[in-house]
C-alpha cells in the first residue's frame, strides 16, 4: 500500500518524493523464494519534473555493484511518457500533457520506479498534486474466463517422460510434447478465481489469492506411441483440471490509471491429461498430477509480461466479463491510458497473456490466453540478429530485417538478459536440439544468465552460444 502525504485539498503544490518501497512477491517453490539480490535508491537529477523536459534519475543499489541490472519504469495517469522503459544506473524521460486541467495545473499523477529484474522490491519517485482526481474501484472476489489461443499452449515430457507401460503392457517409455487448444465445445477453457476482494481508493498495489478452477484442452495432433512388438498406436490428448483440490497462488494486481492496471500472477496448476486410443475409444489412460500418488510436483505457471486489466469496458468494445469491475486482458490506451497515447480519447483493445512453468520444474505446461476482443494493434519488431526491439505499429516495421511478431506482443525484457520475452521459450530440457525458428531461445525469461557460466543470455546468443549450457 502506498502512503500518500496528505495536502490542504485547496492547494496545488507539487509533491516530489524518493523511497524505498519493499514488496515481498514470492516464487511458491518447494521452499521459500530466495530475496532480491539488492535493493535501490532513487536520486532524481532535478527538485521538480517539468512537461515537456527531459528527467533525469539515477539509481544507487544496496550493496553496489548492481546498477547495470536496475530496471525502470515510468508511468503517467494523463498524457504520455517517453520512454517509460529502462535499464541501467541511469534513466532519462520526459513527460508530456500530464495535468488533466492544464490552466490550473490541477490532477497530476506521474511516477518513476526502478527495482531489481524480478521488480521484488523497488524504489518509487512520484510527483502529484492535491486533488489528484483518483476515483475509487471497488473489486469483489470472482472469476477470469479466458480463451486459449489456438494450439499455443504446451505441455512438454521432455526431461520427465512417462515410464514404460503406462500406455498397457509392452508400451516404450514416451518422450516429447504436443500442443493444445481450447476445447470448442466448451464456452470458457480456462478460468482462474480469484479468492480476495480489492478495493482501490488510489493508484496502489494489492495482493490476493487464487487458483484455478477449470481447463478444458485438446490436443492439435495425436501422438504416436511405439510397444516392444515395434507396432505404435497414436492416442488423442485431453488436458483437464485435476480431480483433487487445487492449490492456491498469488496475483499481485496494480492499478495504475483511472480506468485499470496491471497484474502478474503465479500459481500451482495441478492437471489431468487423458489419453484415449484411436482406434479403441474405451481404451483410455490417465494421469492426473494433481494426485499425491503421482509423484509430480505441481507446476507454477508465471505471468512472462504484466497483463493489462480494466475495470469497465467502453461502449462497443466486446471482451468477456465473468467478474465485477475487473476485466483482464484488456488494455487502454490514450489520455488517462498510462502513457498510452497522449491527450487523446482513450480507446481499449486486448492484449495476449502468456505464461510460462517455473524454471525450476522439469515435466512443463506453457499457455497463452486471450480475450476475444480487437487485439491491440501494436506490437514488437524484433530484428533478431542484433536482438533490438521496438514497439510499434505494422506499418511501421520496415527496416531490413526487422519482424513484426504480431498485433498484441511485446518488447518486454524481464531478467534484462537483452533477449524479448517472447524470444525465451524457457525449454532447456531442449539444449541439445535447435530452436524450431529464428526468434526463439531456449533460455529462460526470468533469469538473465540461464546456464549460470557468467555471460548473459542475450550476449551468448550474439556469440553464437547455446544460452542453456556452460561453456568455459
Amino acid at each position: 500500500m502506498w502512503e500518500r502525504e496528505r495536502r490542504n485539498p485547496a492547494s496545488v503544490a507539487l509533491v516530489a518524493a524518493a523511497l524505498i518501497l519493499t514488496i515481498a512477491w514470492g516464487v511458491p517453490t518447494a521452499g521459500a523464494s530466495e530475496p532480491p539480490e539488492f535493493t535501490v535508491t532513487i536520486t532524481p537529477g532535478q527538485p521538480v519534473m517539468f512537461d515537456g523536459l527531459p528527467a533525469s534519475f539515477t539509481a544507487t543499489t544496496n550493496p553496489p555493484g548492481f546498477e547495470h541490472q536496475v530496471q525502470w519504469w515510468a508511468v503517467t495517469r494523463w498524457g504520455t511518457v517517453q520512454p517509460d522503459r529502462g535499464q541501467g544506473q541511469m534513466f532519462i524521460t520526459v513527460f508530456y500533457n500530464t495535468f488533466l486541467d492544464p490552466m490550473a495545473e490541477q490532477c497530476q499523477w506521474v511516477v518513476v520506479r526502478a527495482g531489481d529484474p524480478d521488480w521484488k522490491e523497488f524504489a518509487e519517485w512520484k510527483q502529484y498534486t492535491e486533488p489528484d482526481c483518483i476515483p475509487d474501484i471497488s473489486v469483489p472476489a470472482g472469476d477470469d474466463c479466458l480463451d486459449t489461443d489456438p494450439c499455443s499452449a504446451k505441455s512438454s515430457f521432455c526431461t520427465d517422460p512417462l515410464p514404460q507401460d503406462f500406455f498397457g503392457a509392452g508400451s516404450e517409455q514416451w518422450r516429447g510434447e504436443f500442443y493444445l487448444q481450447g476445447d470448442e465445445e466448451e464456452e470458457d477453457d480456462t478460468i482462474i478465481e480469484r479468492l480476495d476482494s480489492m478495493s482501490f481508493t488510489g493508484l496502489d498495489i494489492q495482493d490476493i489469492q487464487v487458483k484455478l478452477t477449470k481447463l478444458r484442452l485438446v490436443g492439435c495432433e495425436n501422438i504416436t506411441v511405439v510397444y516392444d512388438d515395434e507396432t505404435e498406436k497414436e492416442f488423442e490428448v485431453r488436458v483437464d483440471e485435476s480431480d483433487f483440490s487445487p492449490e492456491t497462488g498469488e496475483m499481485r494486481v496494480e492499478r495504475i490509471d483511472d480506468f485499470g492496471g496491471g497484474f502478474e500472477s503465479n500459481f500451482p496448476v495441478a492437471v489431468k491429461y487423458t489419453f484415449t486410443d484411436v482406434e479403441d475409444s474405451e481404451n483410455e489412460f490417465v494421469l492426473d498430477t494433481g494426485d499425491p500418488e503421482s509423484g509430480i510436483d505441481p507446476i507454477y505457471m508465471r505471468t512472462v509480461d504484466q497483463v493489462p486489466w480494466v475495470a469497465q469496458l467502453q461502449e462497443g468494445i466486446e471482451a468477456k466479463v465473468c467478474g465485477t469491475n475487473f476485466v483482464p486482458g484488456v488494455r487502454s490506451q490514450g489520455n488517462g491510458g498510462g502513457g498510452g497515447g497522449g491527450g487523446g480519447p482513450v480507446r481499449q483493445c486486448c492484449k495476449v497473456i502468456q505464461s510460462h512453468r517455473n524454471p525450476e520444474k522439469t515435466h512443463s505446461h506453457d499457455h497463452i490466453v486471450k480475450q476475444k476482443c480487437q487485439v491491440c494493434p501494436d506490437g514488437a519488431c524484433y530484428k533478431p540478429d542484433t536482438l533490438a526491439c521496438r514497439q510499434v505499429l505494422p506499418d511501421s516495421c520496415t527496416a531490413e530485417g526487422e519482424v513484426f511478431m504480431g498485433e498484441g506482443t511485446s518488447c518486454d525484457d524481464r531478467d534484462g538478459d537483452g533477449l524479448p520475452n517472447f524470444a525465451e521459450y524457457n525449454d532447456c530440457c531442449k539444449a541439445d536440439q535447435v530452436a524450431q525458428d529464428a526468434f526463439a531461445a531456449l533460455s529462460s525469461p526470468w533469469d538473465n544468465d540461464t546456464d549460470g557460466d557468467g555471460v548473459n543470455d542475450g550476449d551468448e546468443i550474439l556469440q553464437d552460444r547455446d544460452p542453456c549450457t556452460p561453456e568455459p
